[in-house]
């Protein structure tokens, strides 16, 4: 069987070997987007809001945090394991804004058995793990059972608490100038196990920075501090990254709900969707959904089994043509080889 080999139509864009991803946020903005403009907002009444200036100013005050109080320097490795909410960026910033080494994964949540837990704290093996206080319990129990691993464990509410009494100077961000981006690991990421065990995939700043550069490589007429979303998963790409540097609004909930999200999605005017084929498909054969109003939506990314054609005209129809985009292999593509 013949190969069948894609190849981009667009040129190789530059990449730079000597910042780190805090770096980068720091000194470019490339949609000039004003400090006070809000990009991550939780879904549920009452929610915390982060504007782009704000998510900066909190990680590196976290970043002082880990380090200061806790004692974490770079290349220690942090894992989260807590409910989706504005806050799980700001750790994850923070981590890498101190050159530490951040480990998540959507899988990692209120369902995630124990066992699964210890397959992710093997590979990890991180010095703290962040929490949500139900998930606590569940967490002692996996580090419990993996040998050589006792990282501190934290609740996110004890966190943020703790901080805001401490008077800390914000932390710099990690410096490699004059120092190659590419051997410098910023992130952990899991695979979803389709195939077996989740794999781990680690991910340098040369590999982040690549990634939040594309857009500004594919689509250069495009204003992306203009495109809308709504996660209801820890999303490292989605919720993590696009925001901090294209200035993107991100609605954040707290776990999947189909009518909240479906009704969150209309009422956030969101421009793009991503989804598993589960929801697609309920979105498609649902007999109500036409009463919200989804023609805001350009695009819909759908990640695992391939749709069946009446599924993709269906949403194309609800979402007045809107592109489908379907993909696999989301954890291991974004990695950019020079």
């Amino acid at each position: 069987m013949d190969h069948q080999i894609y190849e981009s139509i667009y040129p190789d864009f530059h990449v730079p070997l000597h910042l780190s991803l805090s770096q980068l946020l720091q000194k470019y903005n490339p949609e000039d987007v004003p400090d006070n403009k809000l990009i991550l907002e939780d879904l549920s009444p009452g929610g915390r809001q982060v504007t782009y200036g704000q998510l900066r100013t909190e990680a590196a005050m976290a970043a002082a945090y880990f380090t200061t109080v806790l004692g974490l320097k770079a290349g220690d490795t942090v894992a989260i394991y807590a409910s989706n909410s504005v806050r799980y960026p700001i750790v994850a910033h923070a981590v890498m804004w101190f050159g530490g080494v951040i480990a998540e994964d959507s899988g990692m949540n209120a369902l995630t058995s124990v066992q699964d837990l210890v397959h992710y704290l093997t590979i990890s093996r991180p010095m703290l793990v962040v929490t949500d206080g139900p998930l606590r319990v569940k967490m002692e129990e996996a580090v419990s059972r993996v040998e050589g691993v006792n990282p501190m464990i934290m609740a996110l509410d004890e966190l943020f608490t703790d901080m805001s009494q401490k008077c800390l100077s914000p932390c710099l961000p990690f410096d490699l100038s004059g120092k190659d981006n590419r051997i410098h690991p910023a992130s952990i990421m899991f695979s979803s196990g389709t195939s077996g065990k989740p794999k781990a995939v680690l991910w340098s700043h040369y590999n982040i920075i690549a990634h939040v550069l594309q857009p500004r490589a594919t689509l250069p007429e495009q204003n992306n501090s203009l495109e809308r979303e709504v996660v209801y998963a820890p999303c490292f790409l989605g919720a993590v990254l696009k925001p901090a540097f294209l200035g993107c609004y991100v609605v954040v909930m707290k776990r999947f709900d189909y009518e909240a999200y479906i009704e969150a999605c209309a009422k956030s005017r969101v421009t793009i969707m991503k989804m598993i084929p589960a929801t697609a498909v309920a979105i498609a054969k649902d007999q109500t959904v036409d009463k919200h109003d989804l023609g805001s939506v350009r695009h819909i990314l759908c990640t695992g089994a391939t749709l069946q054609e009446q599924i993709v005209r269906r949403l194309q129809d609800i979402m007045k043509g809107c592109a489908i985009i379907q993909s696999y292999g989301y954890v291991f593509v974004p990695i950019y080889l020079d």
